[in-house]
């Protein structure tokens, strides 16, 4: 019985991640917000609700190694199993701008997550844990990652539409 409850759970995520993807694009799009905003920001929160939602839970329940190996577990199935597949059946072409800015910012994310986990290695004698003020630490950086996102796409649209000035004009 459990199986059959864990498949159901698993088509209930997946069709909810899919309405709230489709709504918030929709809705994004009818608002005007550029596509690119919308696959790097909304898409994102879309398909991280479960995990989000099982690490909520899982807090809640007084369990939070669940809700650490969650997101712990998630990146790397993110960034290693499903590029990987994706790239085996198609190799995925992958702009120099994007090695240039975006990988140097996964890599600072993960070291300031990992220097925030290991608070024993800054004094032996605490515990590693995250603590509020770390958790308002991984708040701000993801804030200013957006902030990033949305500056760097309103760049791109601006630049666009100078284009389309001068092409009017020539």
């Amino acid at each position: 019985m459990a199986v059959v409850f864990l498949i159901i759970g698993f088509i209930v995520i997946i069709k909810a991640s899919d309405i709230l993807v489709d709504a918030a694009s929709s809705l994004a799009t009818r608002m005007g917000v550029p596509k690119m905003l919308i696959a790097l920001t909304i898409v994102a929160f879309g398909t991280s609700a479960p995990e989000m939602a099982i690490s909520f839970r899982s807090v809640a329940l007084k369990n939070a190694e669940m809700a650490f190996a969650n997101i712990v577990g998630s990146s790397i199935v993110n960034v290693f199993f499903i590029i990987g597949i994706a790239s085996f059946i198609k190799p995925i072409k992958v702009k120099h701008i994007t090695i240039k800015k975006e990988l140097p910012i996964l890599f600072l994310v993960t070291t300031c997550f990992a220097i925030l986990m290991f608070d024993s290695m800054f004094n032996p004698l605490t515990p590693n844990t995250f603590s509020r003020s770390d958790g308002l630490i991984l708040i701000l950086v993801f804030m200013i990652f957006v902030l990033y996102l949305v500056n760097m796409v309103m760049r791109k649209k601006e630049i666009e539409k100078k284009k389309k000035l001068n092409i009017l004009y020539i």
